[in-house]
């Protein structure tokens, strides 16, 4: 925190600490069914991760 203190970057940025719950962040398996072309397209651009990658496209559409 300190370090962002004086980060010219982040003058005026506000720093908030929240307290959340443990198991907030926590991974969680699933199973879903994905048709096997988009299955090959994913695993062509995703680096070997495709959880990673099924994640962030999900998170980037929910976030408008």
């Amino acid at each position: 925190m300190e370090a962002l203190k004086h980060d010219p970057d982040q003058a005026g940025a506000l720093l908030i600490l929240v307290d959340l719950p443990a198991d907030f962040l926590k991974a969680e398996r699933v199973n879903v069914m994905i048709p096997r072309h988009l299955l090959g397209r994913i695993d062509a651009v995703s680096a070997g991760d495709r959880s990673r990658f099924i994640v962030e496209a999900a998170e980037q559409k929910l976030a408008g």
